[in-house]
């Protein structure tokens, strides 16, 4: 059990130190069990019961520590981690964690950057940790260098050097090399270079891995269910041995770069890349939070960015300029604190937009917020919900591996709790304004303008001194006030006298009084959120082609339009400050509306929901701004090669008239403002056909009351969508186009079957033979030939139709084209082979650990629970998957693994590089 002091406790001691001239450091979660062996090893255990256990070992070795001829190791010795050790030899870590659930990526998986190299691996329970602990100390000294494995490994990593490397890069990665040239940062790409890694062999790959991975270079950190005593004999018993050559831990520490560093004016982004400016702003140098008051610092600009990026989006609606969003963030600019902030935008308003940034940057500097809007952020960070109880192991996990970056374990959540609140608390307006009036300085900014491919740069000197200008004069006195919106409460309607009904454990049903089927899933996560679906069949399945396209303009139109008398801005402010979110979403076969809010503000939020559903009204005017930005766009934009071959794919598999076929520019052309209300109509206007599902932390008894008062009074008029089934072009077909700007060719092989409409059993035997698949196509593509470093498999029957989709891509060196192409009949056979009984049960656990992985997480699991009850699959596939799970024989996978080669239609496309372009690996 998990030692916790009160809060009130808490609070008296920041009060006792608050007087002392320095302020208190930040204090370390206690719960951490942390100690150095004497070789300088070092371990952390964070014991929480009944969580899942995970595992991370952090080496303080990236490419910053390699040699000018050694450049690529630490990452090529990352590899060669999981292709053998003294214990796991020959890629046979993954069988051995298979079996009880983990799968390659997302469980067992690592990363190297510039100093550090973290392995991860994540345990369903303690049941493998003595093999986990076994393989991180293998790491540690009994990685397997054999010539052989090693030249194996250079075409994978080759293979992750396509997946990675454009030709094109996006304006952002331009910015981080223009930024950061002459540092080594831009210079020290962990893959390093093609000289390096042809000529990588066993003998310097060991003489590297030798010198670096040292055991006071190490850190394990292992958080979940564990006996936190007999684990740390294992450890001092294991881990004591390994090499070192210092038994004084080595800290992590990367170089900051060089003061003088600019960001660039102009850039050129990638073709399909929408155009932006972006304001940098040079704060100071970095140095984390050390002290509680320090912390509070940290969170005074936090605020302060998201008071700038709320102006700014504010502003820009008030003026009516397009724009595409409005982004902040903390650019990588290792040893500082820079801020960005980002508006994209199309070409047409981009001198709109530079002018307005300008002007609301310098009213934010010398007039500031309003108290309007000082409100409205103080709502919002007091919705902040820490949630203290609910951290899983994984959280822990990674907040660890976060904390140890800079060297440090995380602090105690209660003491942060509590900080956060005297924050709150000691809060005044003036603190924001005198924190803008610091930090925006022209001096301080650089302006980034990001040009479309294709367009003139000429103008990019005279905007960036209109812009310096304008933020030089003083500023405007902007005033803001967001209304205080009042939602009236609906008319009652009578509550039902009956208890929701038990269908499983946690699982309850009722029917609303508008006779709306309502699913309740209650959860015990302790987040103190709750989530609501309103949910039908439909979707685009169900829409005309000019239909599909107006679905693409009701954001638009509908977010700057209002509700009864109440601005959808103030309307919104207001859901926010519930700490609410509401989201209407259109999919293939379906169509939907997602609240997600704070338990507390559960029934204000069902409120606003419903007042928006009865009561929202468009901006004729919006849409005609939508409509002129988008139509500019599609006709600025030229289309990239990417574009174009996604195109002529989906052009060769669907018809005009499958709802899976791409709009154009003419689809757009012809819209009205009618056809968005129409649409709107058809699928959003009531309750009529939908069902409302809840997954919350509150009791049954609540729930029913609560979505009976404020949805049990819509109305239920609107009729059922028809759903079109699918088309395909059943002759199937090729395309092969070479237009790539990249040296790399990248193939598909689509197999398409009618088959039975789905239940749970089919639903779950596709999954469990995507996973079958799946490892051995990564087996063979990338472990066996080299060909590809990321191979995807992956087989889909749309939910509520009759035909499977399997489709096979590859990413390949353009000279092993034809080799893969002649290799591809005995791959295929080597694919289609009988399930063993061993790979079947590996699927089967991996299928009901994810699973049972979504029943936690209230958030995943609204999603899954509308969708199983929505298609008939039934929620015992969700409460009890490793009941289905046994029913799913080697028979039924064998059977359908055999229909998906035998497949009469069939799609193949190739992306080639285009003629002019060669290899710049």
């Amino acid at each position: 059990m998990r030692f916790r002091i009160p809060s009130l406790l808490m609070a008296l001691l920041l009060v006792g130190c608050s007087s002392l001239s320095i302020s208190p450091p930040l204090t370390t979660d206690q719960h951490w069990i942390s100690e150095t062996l004497p070789n300088g090893f070092r371990y952390h255990l964070y014991p929480i019961e009944g969580q899942d256990v995970e595992l991370r070992l952090i080496v303080n070795v990236g490419s910053l520590n390699e040699r000018e001829n050694e450049r690529g190791y630490a990452h090529f010795i990352e590899h060669m981690a999981f292709n053998g050790t003294t214990h796991f030899p020959n890629n046979s870590v993954f069988n051995e964690f298979a079996a009880v659930g983990v799968q390659f990526g997302p469980d067992i998986n690592a990363v190297t950057d510039y100093g550090r190299t973290v392995y991860q691996l994540s345990l369903p329970d303690d049941e493998k940790l003595d093999e986990a602990l076994r393989w991180f100390r293998d790491i540690g000294d009994g990685i397997s260098l054999s010539e052989k494995g090693v030249k194996n490994e250079i075409a994978v990593i080759f293979g992750e050097w396509r997946l990675d490397n454009k030709a094109q890069s996006s304006w952002q990665l331009q910015v981080y090399d223009d930024v950061l040239n002459d540092t080594p940062y831009v210079d020290r790409d962990p893959i390093g270079t093609e000289q390096t890694l042809t000529q990588a062999n066993a003998t310097s790959l060991s003489r590297f891995y030798k010198k670096w991975y040292s055991a006071n270079r190490m850190q394990l950190v292992v958080v979940g269910d564990m006996n936190a005593l007999a684990l740390q004999q294992v450890i001092h018993h294991d881990f004591a041995s390994l090499p070192t050559e210092s038994n004084i831990p080595e800290r992590h520490v990367l170089p900051d770069a060089q003061e003088g560093f600019q960001f660039p004016l102009t850039v050129l982004g990638q073709q399909g890349q929408s155009p932006a400016i972006v304001v940098n702003i040079k704060e100071g140098q970095y140095t984390p939070a050390n002290t509680l008051k320090e912390q509070r610092a940290r969170w005074l600009d936090w605020m302060v960015t998201d008071a700038i990026q709320l102006r700014l989006e504010e502003q820009l609606d008030r003026r009516a300029i397009n724009n595409n969003g409005v982004y902040s963030n903390v650019s990588f600019v290792p040893g500082w604190n820079v801020y960005e902030f980002t508006v994209d935008h199309n070409q047409q308003t981009r001198d709109d937009v530079v002018d307005a940034v300008a002007r609301d940057f310098a009213s934010l500097r010398d007039i500031g917020i309003g108290e309007s809007e000082f409100q409205l952020l103080f709502e919002q960070y007091q919705n902040i919900d820490f949630s203290i109880d609910s951290y899983s192991s994984i959280d822990n996990a990674e907040n660890a591996v976060s904390n140890l970056y800079i060297n440090r374990l995380p602090q105690d959540a209660f003491e942060e709790h509590d900080n956060f609140q005297r924050f709150l608390n000691e809060l005044l307006r003036e603190d924001i304004n005198a924190r803008l009036r610091e930090l925006l300085s022209p001096s301080t900014m650089s302006l980034t303008i990001a040009y479309g491919r294709g367009e003139s740069l000429a103008s990019a000197d005279a905007l960036k001194r209109d812009f310096f200008d304008a933020v030089a004069q003083a500023g405007e006195d902007v005033t803001i006030e967001y209304k205080q919106v009042q939602i009236p409460q609906p008319t009652p309607v009578a509550s039902p006298d009956f208890p929701p009904k038990v269908v499983s454990r946690d699982l309850y049903q009722w029917m609303l009084p508008n006779d709306v089927p309502t699913t309740f899933y209650q959860m015990d996560d302790g987040t103190g959120y709750s989530h609501v679906v309103l949910q039908a069949k439909g979707g685009l399945s169900s829409l005309t082609r000019r239909e599909r396209a107006a679905v693409n303009m009701l954001y638009e139109t509908y977010r700057r339009g209002s509700v009864d008398d109440i601005d959808l801005n103030d309307f919104y402010h207001y859901v926010d400050g519930l700490s609410a979110s509401i989201v209407p979403s259109v999919y293939a076969n379906v169509h939907n509306i997602a609240l997600s809010t704070s338990s507390d503000t559960l029934a204000e939020s069902l409120n606003a929901l419903r007042f928006l559903i009865e009561h929202i009204a468009p901006d004729e005017q919006a849409f005609y701004r939508e409509k002129s930005r988008l139509l500019a766009r599609l006709n600025s934009v030229k289309s990239s090669s990417y574009d174009e071959f996604e195109r002529a794919s989906l052009q060769l598999m669907y018809p005009d008239d499958s709802f899976e076929s791409q709009l154009n520019l003419e689809d757009y052309e012809q819209l009205t403002f009618n056809d968005v209300v129409a649409v709107y109509q058809r699928l959003f206007a009531d309750l009529g056909n939908m069902k409302v599902y809840v997954a919350s932390d509150l009791p049954p008894s609540v729930i029913q009351h609560l979505t009976g008062t404020y949805l049990g009074s819509l109305s239920t008029q609107r009729p059922p969508s028809k759903i079109s089934p699918v088309v395909l072009h059943e002759k199937g077909g090729r395309v092969v186009l070479a237009t790539s700007p990249e040296y790399r060719t990248y193939i598909e092989k689509i197999f398409v079957l009618k088959v039975k409409r789905r239940d749970v059993e089919q639903f779950f035997a596709e999954d469990m033979l995507n996973r079958v698949i799946q490892v051995r196509y990564n087996a063979i593509m990338r472990e066996r030939f080299g060909f590809d470093y990321d191979p995807y498999f992956y087989a889909w029957t749309w939910d509520g139709e009759k035909v499977l989709v399997a489709m096979f891509t590859a990413l390949i060196d353009p000279e092993r084209e034809e080799e893969l192409q002649k290799r591809w009949p005995a791959i295929q056979a080597e694919l289609m082979r009988p399930v063993s009984q061993q790979e079947r049960n590996n699927a089967g656990v991996q299928l009901s650990r994810e699973i049972n992985s979504i029943t936690r997480d209230s958030h995943q699991l609204i999603g899954a629970l509308a969708r199983y009850d929505t298609w008939g699959y039934g929620v015992e596939g969700l409460l009890a998957p490793e009941d289905v799970v046994k029913r799913i024989d080697l028979e039924k996978l064998n059977a359908l693994a055999a229909s998906i080669f035998a497949a009469k239609t069939q799609f193949e496309n190739i992306l080639r590089p285009a003629y002019d372009v060669i290899s710049t690996k």
